[in-house]
């Protein structure tokens, strides 16, 4: 015999898996994802839809908890386990989304496994001659924008989204010294760049018209740089020269590589 299905309460008796998916997108927690993470999102949900029609769950009423763990099965089956990873945390948040409504029992949610997330390996970092065909190629493709960023990467420490979310006023210059504010969700910290860098930012801001509080970095639209507008740029700057998979943090690595080697 299965478990017993997860019971509706009375005012949400009725209630349409297709019907909570769209007030899950509509909710305030999945509008601030970043925009691609949106849109992985909602592939993840559709495959859990269709999941969940092939078994005739169309209705929260009908859920067991083996649906989701053979929804699980099928995605380990055919994806990576990062993906399968995200996967889930998508559904979780759908699912905590239903708890939030009243539609299902919280026990739900807390009685799913965990799925097995391996560690990282951080990307290999560039050689010295690598780091300068990248930065010919920013040169060449007449981009200080990007020939900026890929600097702040490199001496920064900081992650590309930290990179991206700078401001203009988070550029400071003091005592013949340019220091970035950087920004995470625990602290604040300021780094020091090199004067060559310096000078490169110092005329990528001379060519700017924007107010403190803007964006420093803009991509198509005025609108501020997205990962995946510059994730575009290193991959064909890769391409260029030789490095098919050239991403941020094996450029970020290469600098952090430095530093520590040299103290």
């Amino acid at each position: 015999m299965g478990q017993e299905a997860i019971p509706f309460t009375p005012e949400s008796a009725g209630q349409r898996i297709d019907q909570v998916i769209i007030g899950y997108e509509r909710s305030e927690g999945f509008r601030n994802l970043e925009l691609n993470t949106q849109k992985a999102y909602r592939i993840d949900l559709n495959q859990f839809r269709s999941h969940l029609l092939q078994h005739e769950v169309e209705t929260f009423a009908k859920l067991k908890p083996e649906h989701f763990n053979s929804w699980i099965s099928k995605m380990q089956s055919s994806y990576k386990p990062t993906t399968v990873t995200r996967k889930v945390k998508c559904i979780r948040g759908l699912l905590r989304e239903a708890v939030a409504k009243k539609i299902i029992r919280p026990d739900l949610v807390e009685g799913l496994p965990p799925v097995f997330q391996p560690k990282k390996k951080p990307p290999e970092g560039l050689t010295p001659n690598q780091v300068n065909f990248l930065m010919a190629e920013a040169k060449k493709a007449g981009s200080l924008r990007n020939l900026a960023i890929i600097l702040l990467l490199l001496e920064t420490g900081g992650k590309s989204n930290q990179i991206l979310k700078l401001n203009r006023q988070d550029i400071l210059f003091r005592d013949n010294q340019m220091l970035v504010r950087l920004r995470s969700s625990k602290k604040e910290k300021e780094a020091t760049v090199s004067n060559e860098t310096r000078e490169i930012i110092r005329h990528f801001l001379q060519e700017q018209d924007r107010s403190p509080d803007e964006p420093l970095f803009l991509g198509r639209g005025g609108q501020r740089l997205t990962r995946q507008g510059f994730w575009l740029h290193l991959k064909s700057y890769g391409r260029s020269i030789g490095i098919s998979d050239l991403s941020a943090p094996m450029i970020r690595n290469t600098g952090r590589r430095k530093l520590r080697s040299a103290s």
